[in-house]
């Protein structure tokens, strides 16, 4: 009797402030994939991921011949609808030869410790989707491969040994979303990618210069996760819409007067951040600072004619301050939160009575 396989739906909120919903199902180490119900997920708008787990012994099990020659006729008939993913294992290393048994894969993700022949990846010439995270060693020059030239995605995890060449994203016309955990002497590179619209960078070590932002026209969406920068005055970037800050070290005092358009800016988990500044983003719509606990100075929320959102959570602003001054009338949501329940209820309460939604 079929059995089956284990799927798991995700809902959520996603996007700098939670504004987007998540629809997700992730089909595990299927031992047999019923096409017609996966494909009414993909009726429904849910974001499809097949993944099989990697052991110690560097073998995907559930990857058979017959499951993988099943889910070759499923890429050949979705395309980059459904992502394959490779994950785990921390002993011997993947053989990604497997991989020539989906030649209609269009997104795939590998994320594991060591492979090899990862060099298989340049031979799947239906390739739009690619994440490869892995922490040993990489091949440099594999982005060169024709094939990927055709990537509308790229995202690079951080390897112990070895760097990918980013010189070969500037023969990638049609690439839209970029991650890359590391490659801070290689980040200039970037900037001859004018198609992206999106850009993540996680852990860039060394402060790299953030000045190629203003060289990508088509940029909307930047999020800068765990660096160290003493100052971001060099982000100059009119055309973002979006941008998410996380765990920057060493930044005291934050001011947006070179993001003019700016409409959602999310500022998260500042140990010495003391001061920030919007009063100049007049586009903005959502603000969000999270632990930021030596953030006393918020200057200019009072000026923003279009902020319809304001989230504090655990900083060192002061409320009754902050109403006394005044709150911009398109001001709808308003949460104030300080870690204590009782005190946090009381604060809602208060809020909710002045006609803010402060959940």
């Amino acid at each position: 009797m079929y059995v089956p396989s284990p799927i798991e739906v995700v809902t959520g909120q996603s996007g700098i402030n939670g504004e987007a919903a998540v629809h997700a199902v992730r089909v595990s180490d299927p031992t047999r994939l019923d096409l017609s119900q996966l494909k009414a997920f993909l009726v429904d708008e849910y974001d499809l991921t097949i993944q099989f787990s990697i052991g110690n012994d560097g073998v995907a099990q559930a990857a058979t011949p017959a499951l993988l020659q099943q889910l070759e006729a499923f890429c050949q008939a979705v395309g980059p609808r459904v992502t394959v993913r490779f994950y785990g294992g921390h002993g011997a290393a993947f053989a990604c030869d497997l991989l020539a048994q989906l030649p209609s894969v269009a997104a795939l993700r590998i994320e594991t410790n060591t492979t090899s022949n990862l060099e298989a990846v340049a031979t799947l010439t239906a390739l739009q989707r690619l994440s490869i995270k892995i922490a040993d060693t990489v091949p440099r020059d594999l982005l060169h491969a024709p094939n990927l030239q055709k990537l509308t995605s790229l995202e690079l995890g951080k390897a112990q040994r070895g760097r990918f060449d980013l010189t070969a994203l500037a023969a990638m016309p049609h690439l839209t979303e970029l991650l890359i955990t590391d490659h801070a002497n290689e980040l200039s590179h970037v900037a001859h990618v004018p198609t992206l619209t999106k850009l993540t960078l996680w852990s860039p070590r060394g402060a790299p210069s953030l000045a190629f932002v203003r060289q990508l026209p088509a940029l909307r969406e930047l999020a800068l996760h765990w660096g160290s920068y003493a100052e971001l005055d060099e982000l100059d970037a009119p055309q973002l819409q979006r941008l998410r800050l996380q765990c920057i070290r060493g930044l005291t005092k934050f001011d947006a007067r070179r993001l003019s358009n700016v409409q959602q800016l999310s500022l998260d988990r500042f140990a010495q951040l003391t001061r920030v500044r919007v009063n100049q983003l007049q586009q903005l719509q959502r603000l969000r600072i999270t632990d930021a606990t030596k953030c006393s100075v918020l200057d200019g929320i009072s000026e923003l004619p279009s902020l319809a959102t304001l989230r504090l959570y655990r900083t060192a602003t002061d409320l009754d301050a902050l109403l006394q001054a005044g709150l911009p009338t398109a001001l709808r949501e308003f949460a104030y939160l300080t870690g204590r329940t009782k005190a946090d209820n009381a604060i809602a309460a208060r809020l909710q009575a002045l006609g803010y939604d402060a959940r």
